[in-house]
């Protein structure tokens, strides 16, 4: 299991709530953390598409992205969660080909 974790020291972080700038600080905390999160299902579906010739969705599907919910910067985390099982045959990719005949034998 990969782990990767960014800590803020809060100390440092409160000299900075004078006035507006703890909004702006908290949308842009949000939307470095989606892009992070965005960028590693990327990557992650690249390199299984790398192993695996397996549908983009059904890759997208077992990697299900979990984003911090409310406004505090304290305790955000965003998650890429893993899921394994089964997948079904319907998510490699196939191709219909025109059946190859040989000449035509005579019983009898």
């Amino acid at each position: 299991m990969s782990l990767v974790k960014v800590e803020f020291d809060t100390k440092q972080l409160s000299a900075l709530k004078e006035g507006n700038i703890t909004p702006a600080i908290r949308r842009a905390l949000r939307k470095a953390g989606a892009t992070a999160l965005r960028d590693m299902r990327s990557e992650a579906t690249k390199r299984v598409r790398g192993r695996k010739r397996i549908k983009v969705g059904a890759i997208r599907n077992a990697l299900v992205m979990r984003r911090p919910k409310g406004g505090s910067i304290d305790g955000s985390e965003w998650v890429l969660q893993v899921r394994g099982g089964q997948v079904g045959l319907i998510s490699y990719p196939h191709r219909q080909t025109k059946l190859k005949v040989g000449p035509k034998r005579r019983q009898g």
